[in-house]
């Protein structure tokens, strides 16, 4: 059991940092975009980055080792714990035919919420890292949002750069903020892939790859939009000292910019939710297919109606593949390292 959970835990995180590392163009301009009021129109605005910078300096390498290790220490809550904190809860509550859907929720709330504060140290020097990201020229930076200073954050050691937080007690600044920014994104994430799932099969729509790609960007889409007022909350307010709160600096933003700067920064959220909305939802079934066959099954509750068929599997497991909304008919292909990959963004 501990050698699974471990498997399990450091799986998900290698995989969720990986992916943070591949997308991490997309995350820096999304943040780089939310502190820069004034710039106009989001190609534009990426496109004069990699002119000056170069898409490496201006978008690739600014905070993707705190990008990376951050989403893997969140992924190994929200996705790598989630099972195993809802057996625990399933068991606790005794079973019955409504219990799993309740549960599903709460134990994903539970799981992630303490990933997401877990990650907080780390995801913030991301974001500042990214959000003062330019060009450095003699210890000064000549572009970005912070040009004409010194970088605080941007091209120092993730180590240094903690313990900078560290020495000012802001650690855990803003982590209110990414840990409900987290729950919106897991909610928005599989409502949109639930619901697009929920509709082709009412339309007797075939369960296949070209199913699964639209409901995986569908989440995609609804993870961004319920997930970027907080993001650009946390981002503005992790850049700033003049906010007494996370609340002061939501009701700054809505008197000083109007409800549509809460937007800003949507389509590459989205962009970056895509491709790993559809692995997550796709790979974790074929590994724990192979699992389901060969071990017990260790939650003591009867089948639900809407009992999961694992590939390679003789009878239904109670026990659904990670991070998958209970409408899912899990594909039988092979299943590749991002096992249990799951973007934060």
């Amino acid at each position: 059991m501990a050698r699974e959970v471990g498997l399990s835990l450091v799986s998900s995180g290698l995989s969720g940092g990986l992916a943070c590392a591949a997308l991490n163009p997309l995350d820096t301009l999304k943040v780089r975009y939310q502190v820069s009021p004034g710039a106009q129109g989001m190609r534009a605005f990426a496109g004069e980055i990699i002119r000056r910078e170069g898409l490496v300096g201006g978008l690739w390498a600014p905070g993707i080792l705190a990008n990376s290790v951050g989403i893997g220490i969140s992924s190994m809550g929200r996705v790598g714990a989630y099972p195993y904190v809802r057996d625990a809860l399933v068991g606790a509550y005794g079973g019955g035919e409504r219990a799993p859907k309740a549960i599903m929720f709460l134990a994903g709330l539970v799981a992630g919420g303490v990933g997401y504060w877990a990650s907080s140290p780390v995801y913030q020097v991301k974001t500042l890292a990214q959000a003062e990201a330019g060009l450095v020229s003699e210890g000064i930076l000549e572009t970005g949002s912070r040009a004409g200073r010194p970088p605080a954050y941007h091209t120092r050691p993730l180590s240094a750069s903690l313990a900078s937080l560290a020495r000012d007690r802001a650690l855990f600044r803003g982590s209110g903020a990414l840990v409900v920014r987290g729950a919106l994104l897991s909610a928005g994430q599989t409502t949109g892939y639930d619901g697009v799932k929920t509709e082709a099969r009412a339309a007797s729509l075939p369960d296949g790859p070209a199913l699964h790609v639209l409901a995986s960007v569908a989440g995609a889409l609804g993870a961004a939009v319920f997930s970027t007022p907080a993001d650009y909350v946390m981002t503005r307010y992790q850049n700033s000292r003049d906010f007494s709160s996370v609340f002061d600096c939501a009701r700054h933003i809505l008197a000083t910019e109007g409800p549509l700067a809460f937007t800003a920064a949507s389509p590459p959220s989205s962009s970056a939710s895509a491709p790993s909305s559809s692995l997550a939802f796709l790979s974790p079934s074929s590994s724990a297919g192979s699992a389901a066959s060969a071990t017990s099954d260790p939650c003591p509750v009867p089948l639900p109606k809407f009992a999961y068929l694992h590939p390679g599997s003789a009878a239904p497991s109670r026990r659904p593949p990670v991070s998958l909304p209970p409408l899912y008919s899990p594909p039988s292909l092979p299943s590749p390292f991002f096992m249990s990959i799951a973007y934060a963004g």
